[in-house]
């Protein structure tokens, strides 16, 4: 009896640490920057002035010293804004939500099966060699369900690492063709307390955002046709 209530206390247990587990990996994938820093450097050298996008953007002002020239990009307003940013963290939450109810599912199981278990040995219905084979049974479905847990949480960090290349690719790709209008050298992400102080006339979020939920959305229809 003491082995098994050691058991049946390691499977409720079992159930708190799972979803502590998954909703710990979930938050750390809706808290990421996607990327700290972009540092474009170009061999021109001469300014250009710059121009508008074809969406409605405010003027894009290049302030330099010498040759100088920086601008900086807000991540929490891009990452609001940015149409495949917010459909691949919202595919990344269903496929997590998904996991999650399977992983619920097959842990109520499992508690089930131990709980009647229970009942039928302190009730004398099954003899201690029926027992130690069902408790055997138990620990072994246990062990798959934490498997099946690694596995999904290997998954998902797997599914982060892509949003996070194909985010980085997406927005290097823009600002490169960006940039070749206004001429930055250096195009920051004030990501965290990187940036101690700024200049909002040098703030290009909003041009960055309307541009590349243009192209986003460009590159969609093209698909549909």
């Amino acid at each position: 009896m003491n082995f098994f209530g050691l058991h049946f206390f390691i499977i409720l247990r079992f159930q708190n640490t799972t979803m502590k587990n998954i909703n710990l990996i979930l938050n750390v994938i809706l808290s990421i920057a996607v990327i700290i820093l972009f540092v474009l450097h170009f061999s021109s050298k001469s300014p250009q002035k710059s121009g508008k996008e074809e969406v409605k953007n405010k003027e894009v002002i290049n302030t330099s010293a010498g040759d100088f020239s920086v601008a900086y990009v807000n991540w929490d307003t891009l990452s609001k804004n940015y149409k495949l940013y917010t459909e691949l963290k919202d595919l990344l939450q269903a496929n997590q939500q998904k996991d999650e109810a399977t992983l619920m599912s097959r842990q109520n199981e499992l508690e089930k099966k131990a709980m009647e278990l229970r009942e039928k040995m302190e009730k004398y219905l099954v003899t201690q060699t029926q027992a130690e084979a069902m408790q055997k049974q138990l620990m072994q479905e246990q062990q798959r369900l934490m498997e099946m847990r690694d596995k999904m949480g290997m998954n998902l960090a797997q599914a982060q690492e892509s949003m996070n290349t194909t985010l980085f690719d997406s927005i290097s790709s823009y600002l490169k063709d960006f940039n070749k209008e206004h001429n930055f050298r250096f195009i920051f992400g004030n990501t965290g307390n990187f940036l101690l102080y700024s200049d909002h006339s040098l703030d290009i979020t909003e041009n960055v955002i309307n541009g590349l939920n243009t192209r986003y959305v460009g590159k969609k229809e093209e698909v549909k046709k």
